[in-house]
């Protein structure tokens, strides 16, 4: 599920990746499949789906202790907040 998601994100189709990798958050959740979320709802315009699943990726990430992968949400969240 996640590498078809990172195929339409790798394309540029970011309504397909949402899909995906929002079935992926409610299937097999992970920090991966959360930040996948952020990315391609970014490119959408939706605020608060992003700020939401950048967090939930942030936690994920921090809970795992993956320092670099919750540093990179952390950046992102901030850049996100003001962005939107």
């Amino acid at each position: 599920m996640l590498d078809e998601a990172r195929a339409a994100l790798a394309s540029g189709d970011w309504e397909e990746a949402r899909v995906h990798f929002d079935r992926a958050t409610r299937e097999t959740p992970s920090a991966d499949a959360w930040e996948g979320l952020a990315i391609a709802t970014s490119y959408l315009d939706l605020a608060d789906v992003t700020l939401g699943a950048r967090e939930e990726a942030f936690r994920l990430y921090r809970e795992a202790r993956d320092a670099r992968g919750a540093v990179r949400c952390a950046v992102w969240l901030a850049n996100d907040v003001l962005e939107f």
